[in-house]
């Protein structure tokens, strides 16, 4: 049942922000900000026929160093 049919459109909003402070550079992000419900494909064999659904609201913090200064302009 779940392998034919159209697949509903949807629409995402993620949130990325990026800070650099001398030598440092930190990027915060969440993706699925208002935590939508969705499915992109289908799937025909593994993990069984059927939809496929989203990922949940999830975040990340990457944090960058240089070993170079950055040059003032």
């Amino acid at each position: 049942e779940g392998m034919l049919g159209p697949i509903p459109g949807y629409m995402v909003s993620d949130l990325n922000v990026s800070y650099t402070h001398g030598r440092f550079e930190y990027v915060f992000g969440i993706n699925n900000l208002f935590n939508k419900r969705y499915y992109t494909r289908r799937a025909l064999g593994y993990p069984g026929p059927g939809i496929l659904p989203s990922s949940p609201r999830n975040g990340f913090l990457n944090v960058k160093f240089s070993l170079e200064p950055k040059s003032k302009n």
